[in-house]
């Protein structure tokens, strides 16, 4: 517990005061490069699980946690759940959004594949990066030795949440523009990121445990959002949640009989390497 806590002390710091300087960039109190705060305050989880490696387990740890970004040999199956889940949500959304009109739905975003592509590497690039060897590859670990993933899931989908928050505040950012339609959001925020956080453990955990593969994941996740959304629609991110959170509900229900997911079991940080079955 000591290591999770320390972790999340030096994740949150580093953010923090990184999106704090942010904030007073965007906000004129001083004159510097908002973007610079904003893309070094995701890489806080990043520098936290390094960290945190390395004061508690010397540099062998530090390796075997950056070595789960290069575990790509995976079943092709989930290559295909990775990269396929998120846009289908955003697509099912839009459906929705329009009634299920498809002459409705903008597909511009569609017309420049280069464009597409440069989206996808600077998405790849930045945040699945800096988050998720901290997210998965050490909280969701460390909490996966004594819980369930179940619970694990949830645990770190709540700390996940509230690491955004000061994204609420910074003027301009998308969790601000929802803000102010609504406050409401602020209290909704956690529920969504605890559904992702779901999601995530179980691509996570069915394919051994593959930081690469979550990287790819959250990637996905941020070109959806970001491709068929470009307007950042309040409507669309609202659909997207509540389908989102269906999916979580859903893979829990058809877990249940696995005790590895549900419940905690002897050695339960040593979940079966789904992906060999």
């Amino acid at each position: 517990m000591r290591k999770m806590l320390v972790f999340i002390a030096i994740t949150f710091s580093f953010t923090w005061i990184s999106w704090s300087f942010a904030f007073l960039s965007v906000t004129g109190k001083i004159f510097a490069n908002e973007k610079i705060f904003h893309i070094a305050g995701v890489f806080g989880p990043l520098i936290g699980s390094i960290a945190i490696s390395l004061m508690y387990g010397g540099k062998k740890e530090a390796y075997n946690l950056l070595r789960k970004g290069l575990k790509l040999k995976i079943q092709f199956k989930w290559y295909l759940w990775v990269i396929f889940l998120f846009p289908a949500i955003s697509f099912v959304s839009i459906l929705i959004q329009h009634n299920f009109d498809i002459g409705k739905i903008d597909f511009s975003a569609f017309h420049n594949i280069g464009n597409l592509l440069v989206l996808f590497i600077i998405m790849l690039l930045f945040a699945p990066i800096g988050e998720e060897f901290g997210w998965r590859g050490f909280l969701l670990e460390e909490f996966q030795k004594k819980f369930s993933p179940l619970f694990s899931s949830i645990a770190v989908g709540i700390i996940w949440g509230t690491w955004h928050l000061p994204f609420f505040f910074i003027p301009g950012k998308v969790l601000n523009n929802f803000f102010e339609i609504s406050p409401f959001t602020l209290i909704l925020f956690p529920f969504y990121t605890v559904g992702l956080s779901i999601i995530y453990s179980w691509i996570y955990n069915a394919t051994g445990k593959s930081v690469f593969m979550v990287i790819l994941l959250h990637c996905m996740t941020n070109w959806s959002f970001e491709t068929f959304y470009p307007s950042n629609s309040f409507e669309g991110f609202n659909i997207t949640y509540g389908l989102i959170g269906a999916i979580a509900i859903l893979l829990t229900v058809i877990s249940i009989g696995k005790p590895n997911f549900i419940n905690p079991v002897p050695g339960a940080s040593q979940i079966e390497d789904h992906h060999k079955s």
